[in-house]
């Protein structure tokens, strides 16, 4: 099943329903660039499908990225399963259909003048192995970009752990096309300041028109960090079940 609007023919959502019918007929991944592999744990008892499309994946040059639903303490045997590969834990549908609502808006049309993300600079950042994360949030003060990639940060909820942690970063900021480009690269020195020396950073503008002069929306994803360092994951202030 083709996901989203045509722009993004080359994602492609997995899930229980479909995966079969991929590993039987690679054809059907024929263009693509990413695949999203949603893992519902509270009903998918084998991951090993899902790992045999992700190596068919991987073979042809797409990048597998799994999401995984319904995670508890008791998953993390099938959890380790997943060392090689990327992957998000969220606890609702809605918060899936979030993650991919941002990554829609990464790669939305961009305006003259904007610095623009596109399919590739996603491959560099979720191709980092490892649990990853994301958040955003929006502002419309004075300091609005500064205060929404803050925020966004928090909202990523890394918890005990920091930018240091990880390898890549991805930062998108939804802005008006009169908001001053020097803004945001004063809010970015939040991640040069914090970050790794070496981690991969990756940041880009989206403008619209419709928006205040002084909105922005800073969206964040993290990843590459070393899940296997912790024994407790909680996405976006949501608590593993007990």
């Amino acid at each position: 099943m083709l996901w989203g609007l045509s722009m993004l023919k080359e994602i492609v959502q997995i899930d229980s329903r479909n995966v079969e019918k991929y590993c039987m007929n690679q054809e059907l991944l024929n263009g693509c660039e990413i695949i999203i592999i949603k893992i519902d744990l509270s009903l998918d008892k084998n991951v090993k499908s899902y790992l045999l499309l992700s190596k068919i994946a991987k073979q042809k040059e797409i990048l597998p990225l799994f999401v995984i639903l319904n995670s508890t303490k008791d998953s993390q045997e099938k959890l380790k399963l997943l060392k090689n590969e990327s992957y998000f834990i969220v606890e609702s549908e809605y918060i899936f259909q979030e993650l991919y609502e941002e990554i829609e808006g990464v790669l939305s049309p961009k305006g003259e003048g904007d610095i623009c993300l596109d399919i590739a600079d996603i491959k560099t950042v979720l191709d980092y192995k490892g649990v990853a994360f994301f958040g955003s949030a929006k502002d419309s003060t004075k300091d609005a970009a500064l205060i929404a990639i803050e925020e966004a940060v928090k909202n990523a909820n890394i918890k005990d752990h920091s930018l240091r942690d990880m390898q890549a970063v991805l930062v998108h900021f939804t802005i008006h096309p009169d908001y001053k480009l020097i803004k945001i690269a004063h809010a970015m020195e939040v991640i040069y300041e914090h970050a790794h020396y070496a981690t991969d950073i990756i940041w880009g503008t989206t403008t619209d028109k419709s928006l205040s002069k002084e909105y922005v929306k800073a969206v964040v994803l993290l990843t590459g960090c070393d899940s296997w360092a912790f024994k407790q994951i909680a996405v976006n202030n949501l608590p593993y079940k007990s």
